[in-house]
């Protein structure tokens, strides 16, 4: 969660949950902070607020099995919308081909924000034994509305070099992540493709820097699933300042 996705599933404006948080910082929030919300504006005990009511299209869905019997599943939201949105969760199923046993996991994207027009990452790994054969399905689960404006900065990856190794199952990224306005956090996602455009393995590196720099290095390995041959990496990423 981020201040601005909590003060739009409150009604409240960010304005308003900064003034009685002072000692927050919304560009670094910490997992477990508690925040104050305004009394006259809690949602009643018996409702559930929505984080919003689009529908955002998922595609290329696709599950591979794993060596010890569990099963990646890989898939794209694509933001059709004019509205930038974040903290993005998709629900995926895996089922006998009876659905006889069904399991469900959410997952959230790869990377925090996707742009209008724009598309982002999800994965999800469901621990060994699943049933083999399966049959799988996914539908996009909730996603917030992008709140205050300047709490991500527009970057770059540059100088991208991709080595694949000789069986296809694994490749090396590396490359620099460059930004104008300065960071002191960047996420990277490495994304792996077989020949017919599927993502067939998913890779999240996070680096964070005690004072704000301009460009950083990144070096680290995505993996196949499922014997899946690697085509292609794409490298996407984010910071913030």
């Amino acid at each position: 969660e981020t201040l601005g996705g909590i003060a739009w599933m409150y009604g409240v404006s960010l304005e308003q949950m900064l003034k009685i948080n002072p000692e927050v910082n919304p560009n670094a929030m910490s997992a477990g902070i508690q925040v104050l919300i305004p009394a006259e504006t809690v949602v009643p005990a018996n409702q559930t607020p929505l984080p919003t009511a689009v529908n955002l299209p998922l595609e290329g869905l696709n599950c591979l099995p794993s060596a010890e019997e569990g099963v990646w599943c890989f898939a794209w939201v694509n933001n059709i919308t004019s509205t930038d949105f974040e903290n993005i969760e998709v629900s995926f199923n895996v089922a006998d081909m009876e659905a006889q046993e069904v399991f469900s996991l959410q997952a959230g994207s790869a990377l925090n924000v996707v742009r209008s027009g724009e598309k982002i990452p999800v994965g999800v790994y469901f621990s060994a034994p699943m049933p083999q054969p399966f049959q799988f399905s996914a539908q996009f689960h909730a996603g917030i509305p992008l709140g205050m404006a300047g709490r991500y900065v527009e970057t770059s990856v540059n100088e991208l070099v991709v080595s694949t190794n000789t069986s296809e199952d694994s490749a090396v990224v590396r490359g620099k992540i460059n930004t104008p306005q300065g960071m002191k956090q960047v996420r990277i996602a490495a994304i792996a493709l077989d020949g017919q455009g599927r993502i067939v393995g998913l890779r999240r590196m996070e680096k964070s820097f005690t004072e704000s720099i301009t460009s950083t290095d990144f070096d680290f390995p995505v993996y196949a699933a499922g014997n899946s041959p690697i085509d292609q990496v794409i490298v996407l990423a984010e910071a913030q300042p």
